[in-house]
C-alpha cells in the first residue's frame, strides 16, 4: 500500500512539474491597429532564443533603406562568424557571401554563423550590435527586452517578452513591406545545396508568411507567426512551449482564435501600449521552461538537408517510410514536414531521400532512419494520429533491395 502511495505521488510530481513546464507566454494582435486579440503572461520575461534575429536583420534592412549597403554587397567572414556554434550554414573564415545571402540564412536556417556576419558588417563588432540592438528595441517600445548577441545564443541577460516581440514584428510587417518576402521563403540555395526553411509554420498554417522559430533548453519552442485572411493580418507570439509539436499546435490554436476576435471586435480594446501601462515595475522570469539534463542540445535544433542515397547503401537502426513521390522537391518537403511535427519524437534522425528503382516507377521515397525500434513506432503513432502515411520498418526491412518504395 505504501508503494503505491509512493508511487502515485511521484507520478503527480511528474504531472506537475511537466505542467508548469507547459506552461507559455503568449500574445495575438492585429497588425493594423495594435488591438491585443489575446495575452497571457505577456510581460513576464523570456529567454528569446533565435526570435532574437528579428532585430539583428532589422537593422540590415534599416542600413539598406538608409543606402548604407546594398543586397549585393560582399561580406567576409571572419573567425568569430565562423567559429559560432550550430544552428549554421557552415561559413569558413575568409569566405564571403552577399548581404542578401546572409541575410536568408539568418532567417530561413537560424544561422549563427550569417547573423554574427551581419552585426560585424553593422558594426564593429557583436558586443557593440547587441548595444545598437537594445537600443533600437527601446526606440520601438520594447520596453523589457535587452540583447546581448546577434544570435539569439544563451545569455542570462539577454531578455524579452510576449508583448516586446509583438512590437517588434508589427514594426517589420509595417515598416519593412520590401523585406516581407524573406519571410516567407520557403528554401535558399547555396552553391550546389538547397537548404529548406526551418519554419514548418509556413507550410501547415493557410495564410502564413513568417516570421521566425525559436529554441535553447531555457527559453523552450518560441515562435513569431504571422497570417493574413480576409483581408486581416495577425501576429501571434509564443513563448515557451514544451516541444515542436507542442508548438505547432498552440501557435494554431492561437492563430484561429485570433482571426475568429479580429472578426467580431468591436468597442475599445487594449493595444500593446496599454500593456506597457499596465506592466509590473518587477516582472517575473525569466523562466528555464526545460532542464537541460531533459533537452539535450543547447542551441536550436536545426535539421540537415535531406540526402540522397542510393540502393545499394546501407540505412542505419530503424526507419519510418513517409511517402513516395514523384519530384525530389516534393519529397524533401515532405521530410521536413514530418520532421517538424515530430520534433522531439525523431531526435536522432536522419532524413533520406532515396532515388526509387522498382519496376517503371520513378520517383522519390522519404524515410527517417537511425531510430530504436520504440522510436520508430511511437513516431508513425503520432503521424498516423495527424492522418499522415507512415510505415515503421525494421532494419532488415529497410535495407530489403526488393521493397517496392526502393
Amino acid at each position: 500500500m505504501f508503494r503505491i502511495l509512493v508511487m502515485a505521488l511521484s507520478a503527480l510530481c511528474l504531472a506537475w512539474g511537466q505542467a508548469e513546464r507547459a506552461h507559455a507566454a503568449s500574445m495575438v494582435v492585429a497588425a493594423d491597429s495594435g488591438h491585443v486579440l489575446q495575452a497571457d503572461d505577456a510581460d513576464v520575461l523570456w529567454y528569446p532564443a533565435s526570435l532574437t534575429k528579428l532585430m539583428t536583420v532589422l537593422l540590415a534592412f534599416e542600413a539598406l533603406r538608409a543606402g548604407d549597403l546594398e543586397l549585393s554587397t560582399v561580406l567576409t567572414v571572419s573567425k568569430t562568424a565562423a567559429a559560432q556554434p550550430p544552428t549554421s550554414i557552415g561559413l569558413k573564415a575568409g569566405e564571403t557571401l552577399s548581404l542578401d545571402t546572409a541575410i536568408s540564412a539568418t532567417i530561413l536556417r537560424s544561422a549563427n554563423d550569417a547573423a554574427v556576419v551581419l552585426a560585424e558588417a553593422l558594426a564593429a563588432n557583436e558586443e557593440e550590435f547587441a548595444a545598437r540592438m537594445t537600443a533600437r528595441a527601446r526606440e520601438l517600445g520594447m520596453v523589457a527586452t535587452v540583447f546581448r548577441n546577434a544570435t539569439g545564443l544563451p545569455h542570462r541577460e539577454q531578455v524579452t517578452t510576449a508583448r516586446d516581440m509583438a512590437v517588434l514584428a508589427r514594426h517589420l510587417i509595417r515598416e519593412m513591406p520590401d523585406y516581407l518576402g524573406y519571410f516567407d521563403d520557403r528554401s535558399l540555395t547555396i552553391g550546389s545545396r538547397r537548404l529548406p526553411s526551418i519554419n514548418g509554420f509556413l507550410t501547415n498554417y493557410a495564410g502564413a508568411f513568417g516570421l521566425k522559430t525559436g529554441f535553447t533548453c531555457a527559453s523552450g519552442y518560441n515562435l513569431v507567426a504571422s497570417a493574413t485572411r480576409d483581408g486581416r493580418t495577425i501576429i501571434g507570439v509564443l513563448l515557451g512551449a514544451g516541444n515542436g509539436p507542442d508548438r505547432a499546435a498552440r501557435i494554431r490554436r492561437l492563430m484561429d482564435t485570433g482571426f475568429r476576435t479580429a472578426a467580431k471586435q468591436d468597442g475599445a480594446p487594449k493595444s500593446l501600449d496599454d500593456y506597457v501601462a499596465s506592466a509590473p515595475e518587477k516582472p517575473r522570469g525569466p523562466p528555464t521552461v526545460i532542464p537541460q539534463a531533459e533537452c539535450g542540445p543547447k542551441e536550436e535544433a536545426v535539421p540537415a538537408s535531406p540526402q540522397v542515397a542510393t540502393a545499394d547503401e546501407s540505412l542505419p537502426g530503424w526507419g519510418i517510410l513517409l511517402g513516395s513521390f514523384n519530384a525530389r522537391d516534393q519529397a524533401e518537403a515532405a521530410a521536413e514536414r514530418s520532421r517538424a511535427r515530430l520534433g522531439a519524437a525523431a531526435k536522432g534522425a536522419k532524413a533520406v531521400v532515396l532515388q526509387r528503382h522498382s519496376g517503371r516507377a520513378r520517383g522519390f521515397s522519404v524515410l527517417l532512419v537511425g531510430l530504436k525500434r520504440e522510436q520508430a513506432q511511437g513516431a508513425c503513432s503520432i503521424l498516423r494520429q495527424a492522418k499522415a502515411y507512415c510505415l515503421a520498418l525494421g532494419p532488415k526491412a529497410l535495407n530489403n533491395p526488393r521493397a517496392l518504395w526502393r
